[in-house]
């Protein structure tokens, strides 16, 4: 490098098809794969649903849940939160705080009416879900 030269940042189409591989596939960082999850509100249930009718499509989004998985503090909607289950609520706890039975909630988490995960057998559902608004 000269003297005086400056670092220049990469232009926008470099730094673009850095994250392009030779087939055309996206990399994508942890921080961006949450952010998607979040935003697209990608549930356990609807990455399963794919399952059967676009085995492609589930392979990726469980590759993208993986990899959201990595991210330490997710993006501005979670900044210094982690979606641990102990912020997150049992479908007991869910049921009690809707005033209505447990299988009621297990079927909203089920159909994406409510935000949550699966856990091996157990549902964790996001305490901001519970909102009267989000059921009705």
């Amino acid at each position: 490098m000269k003297d005086g030269a400056k670092d220049t940042v990469p232009s926008l189409e470099v730094r673009v098809a850095q994250h392009i591989t030779t087939d055309g596939s996206a990399i994508i960082s942890p921080r961006i794969a949450r952010w998607l999850e979040h935003t697209c509100k990608l549930t356990a249930d609807r990455r399963i649903k794919l399952r059967a009718t676009d085995p492609e499509a589930y392979v990726v989004l469980a590759a993208l849940h993986l990899a959201a998985l990595g991210s330490d503090s997710g993006t501005n909607f979670a900044a210094g939160q982690r979606d641990t289950a102990q912020s997150w609520l049992s479908t007991a706890a869910a049921a009690q705080a809707l005033n209505v039975i447990d299988r009621c909630i297990r079927k909203w988490c089920q159909n994406g009416r409510l935000h949550a995960e699966r856990v091996g057998a157990r549902w964790l559902i996001n305490p901001n879900s519970i909102a009267l608004n989000d059921i009705a």
